[in-house]
């Protein structure tokens, strides 16, 4: 879910059973670093590997 309506976009992501509330530039765990967000996608770099990943978020709307 991506809140938008705020000064700083933020989204929140869950890990098992953790919930991660992130900005752009926030580490998620020390693994990744979230890149961008907007309302159709999240995208992250999986630091060890320097790879980025995108996800789809619940609710996302174009």
């Amino acid at each position: 879910m991506l809140e938008q309506k705020s000064a700083r976009p933020t989204a929140f992501l869950a890990k098992g059973e953790a919930l991660h509330i992130v900005a752009v530039g926030d580490v998620i765990d020390g693994t990744y670093r979230v890149e961008s967000l907007s309302p159709t996608q999240i995208v992250v770099t999986y630091l060890p590997l320097n790879q980025r990943q995108t996800l789809s978020p619940a609710g996302g709307q174009p």
